[in-house]
């Protein structure tokens, strides 16, 4: 006589098809909630230490060079004690500086002879200090080579003389030589001023030194020389950091072009014939002919800044109880621009996992998953959000477990729960009772069932942001699916073939 169905009975075939659903809203789930939900399954594992593992600094050092010669500049780091220490940001300072050096970050550019101290403060600890004296020396002058574009010039036109040496160097500090100075001079920026026709031989001589230019041999010739009478440019708009030639436009069939610039302001910096954008403001420029010094000409620049139009920032992963400071790109309007201001405002879901100061350094305090947020100060509707895990103090221990998460519960286990179900809704609801035809019918069919909702998960990954279908996840989907069918259907074939022996010996007995 066939059994009645109890309620309970009817529990595994719902687990089965919610456990179904799951899956597939799991395969359909994006790539940044995936992560997040194995980080979380996976921190609930990570045996690291704890945050109170925090390593103080000691004492630290200054790494690089003592002597800088002027106009270079040198960057220098920071070395720790112990070399684990956990928080290991430093700032810079000089210290006796009159004007020798310029610091910038952790870079100092020699200005003039000199020596000056550079001081790093840990900001772990500020009164944890270290100090390097550096001295600001003139390179020596090695090699000195002259050239012009034209060795034959035409009276009256002057013509730049390119110097090339190992450092550069000024007109204070050489000595011009011509086998005749009535024929050909040097002015202070450079410019050959031809006097009369004639022959001559030139080269550059150190003052303080040995060392000697090539020879030029110059033609100064005869010819029709229309002298410049008008020189004119138009007002012109600029961004901050970019760096326009200028091309004056001099009266028709104009000899001699040559001109030099002077700035009316800091806002614009002067690069031979080219005008560089500092900072925002106006400046009026003069020019000036070479040629004709009382010829001269202004026009006004107007520098824009360079606008933002959109932020980037990385996914992150740091060990607790250490720190690193977030990159971030700001993509500018103005392509190969820098933006004028880049500063920005990071923040922190959760200062309890992970804090973040002004400068975006991020402190790990504990294991778990924050997003940080990266805003843009000009204008709050330029920002970015990344995702920064916090690991175990060794760094490797939860990530491990987190692969292992990913793999074996979220592919492996949730198969195999699924068809521990199948199995037990058949045997509960058919073979218990007596349909032992349908339920190997039912039994076959959702073996291969277990086959179509591996391949269903994965390609739905297909239409899923940073997601994608793997045959490797289908095999151990289907694998964990197969596991699970097979070897709950043996245990419960054999505990009710047992439970049947024990029952009918108790009838014979």
């Amino acid at each position: 006589m066939k059994q009645k169905h109890r309620w309970y009975e009817f529990i595994f075939p719902v687990f089965f098809l919610l456990l179904s659903i799951i899956i597939l809203i799991e395969g359909a789930t994006p790539g940044s909630q995936s992560g997040a939900q194995s980080k979380t399954v996976a921190a609930i594992f990570d045996t690291g230490p704890l945050a109170a593992d925090i390593v103080a600094p000691t004492s630290l050092s200054i790494q690089g060079q003592d002597k800088i010669y002027l106009q270079k500049e040198e960057s220098y780091s920071v070395s720790f004690l112990p070399e684990n220490t956990s928080d290991q940001r430093v700032t810079y300072s000089l210290q006796d500086n009159e004007g020798e050096a310029l610091l910038s970050n952790n870079k100092v550019t020699a200005l003039k002879e000199g020596e000056v101290t550079l001081v790093a403060t840990s900001v772990a600890n500020p009164s944890l200090k270290a100090m390097k004296t550096i001295f600001l020396e003139k390179e020596k002058i090695t090699s000195i080579e002259i050239s012009l574009e034209e060795t034959s010039i035409l009276c009256q036109k002057s013509e730049k003389l390119s110097i090339q040496a190992n450092r550069s160097i000024s007109l204070n500090e050489i000595e011009f030589i011509c086998s005749d100075p009535s024929v050909l001079t040097l002015d202070e920026r450079m410019y050959l001023h031809s006097h009369q026709v004639g022959e001559v031989d030139i080269s550059i001589k150190e003052k303080e030194g040995e060392v000697t230019s090539n020879t030029l041999h110059v033609s100064v010739i005869e010819g029709d020389f229309v002298a410049p009478t008008s020189l004119t440019y138009l007002n012109q708009d600029i961004y901050v950091g970019e760096s326009v030639l200028v091309e004056p436009t001099f009266n028709e069939n104009c000899s001699d072009t040559n001109f030099y610039m002077e700035s009316s302001s800091s806002e614009v910096t002067i690069q031979n014939q080219k005008i560089l954008g500092r900072k925002e403001g106006e400046s009026v420029i003069t020019l000036h002919s070479i040629q004709n010094p009382s010829l001269t000409s202004t026009f006004k620049v107007n520098i824009q800044e360079v606008k933002a139009k959109s932020l980037n920032v990385s996914n992150a992963s740091i060990q607790y109880g250490k720190g690193t400071t977030v990159s971030y790109t700001l993509e500018s309007e103005k392509e190969g621009l820098k933006v004028t201001h880049p500063e920005v405002d990071f923040t922190s879901s959760d200062e309890s996992i992970a804090s973040v100061d002004d400068t975006g350094y991020v402190l790990g305090k504990k294991k778990g998953t924050v997003m940080l947020t990266v805003v843009w100060k000009r204008d709050p509707n330029i920002k970015a959000e990344c995702s920064i895990a916090i690991t175990s103090l060794e760094g490797r221990v939860f990530d491990r477990i987190e692969s292992v998460v990913r793999k074996l519960i979220g592919h492996f286990g949730a198969f195999f729960a699924t068809a521990i179900f199948a199995v037990l809704s058949v045997f509960f609801l058919f073979y218990r009772h007596g349909n032992k035809k349908l339920s190997i019918i039912l039994i076959s069919i959702l073996f291969v069932y277990g086959l179509a909702l591996a391949f269903l998960s994965e390609m739905a990954q297909l239409f899923t942001v940073n997601r994608g279908p793997a045959l490797s996840d289908v095999g151990i989907d289907f694998g964990g699916y197969a596991a699970g069918f097979i070897l709950t259907a043996l245990i419960v074939l054999l505990i009710y073939h047992l439970y049947r022996k024990k029952k009918e010996r108790a009838v014979a007995s």
